[in-house]
């Protein structure tokens, strides 16, 4: 009888042990997953800015492309506040 016990916890250790193994390797997959999808989300809003400070105003006049023309700060805020709304 006490063969067999001691063969059962043997068996039992054994899922035991495969057992914390398996959930070894899901956290750190877990971990390593994170890791990736917030690189991802960081890289994603980089994209973002460097998309929003290409975009055109439409601030400059092609009439007068010979000659010098400057913007108003009001007229930069507005062009961009158009902009903002367009986007939504």
């Amino acid at each position: 009888m006490i063969k067999s016990i001691h063969k059962e916890q043997a068996h039992v250790n054994q899922h035991i042990e495969k057992l914390m193994h398996a959930v070894e390797y899901l956290v750190i997959e877990k971990e390593i997953l994170k890791h990736e999808n917030n690189a991802l989300i960081e890289s994603l809003g980089i994209e973002k800015r460097q998309h929003q400070h290409d975009k055109i105003m439409d601030l400059f006049d092609s009439e007068k492309s010979e000659s010098a023309q400057f913007f108003s700060s009001t007229k930069v805020a507005q062009i961009r506040e158009r902009n903002e709304e367009l986007e939504k």
